[in-house]
């Protein structure tokens, strides 16, 4: 049975890899069509109005993988980018302040939603791949009005 559902496991972990190689391969901006994006990709986990009339489709590889996707549609129904949104540079653009569906809308869907009682604090975390090979979660602390008042990162600690 064990072997059973680690295979299961394994198999469904390889199905999100050569689903994102094959759409991070086929998809190419300027050609390819919202059509094109959903054959691929699957249906999105979100959708956000982009600031051109078109739409951003957010796409979650959540929660065995460590990758969330913004593909922008324009208006015409034609992919104009693909962006990995797990990243540095996008970690670094959260601040104190901020609502959660505004660092939604930069970081995608969450793995997790994890309420601090005594802390009046809600963390949402996100599983990315830091210092080389080391897993990790970018941590964002809402408080009680749904805005961020911190961010951390903890690193994953693995059995071995």
């Amino acid at each position: 049975m064990r072997l059973r559902r680690a295979c299961l496991v394994l198999g469904a972990c390889l199905m999100l890899f050569a689903c994102d190689w094959v759409a991070e391969n086929k998809l190419k901006p300027n050609e390819s069509t919202v059509e094109d994006v959903h054959r691929y990709m699957g249906q999105p986990t979100k959708q956000w109005p982009a600031d051109d009339g078109g739409v951003i489709l957010e796409y979650s590889r959540m929660p065995n993988g460590t990758h969330n996707y913004m593909l922008h549609i324009s208006p015409d129904g034609v992919l104009l980018s693909m962006e990995q949104v797990l990243t540095e540079e996008n970690f670094n653009r959260i601040h104190t302040g901020m609502s959660e569906d505004e660092v939604r809308r930069i970081l995608g869907a969450p793995i997790s939603r994890v309420p601090f009682r005594l802390k009046q604090q809600v963390v949402w975390d996100w599983p990315y791949v830091g210092m080389g090979t080391q897993e990790m979660r970018f941590n964002v602390h809402f408080g009680p009005d749904g805005r961020v008042v911190e961010v951390s990162r903890t690193m994953v600690q693995t059995a071995g």
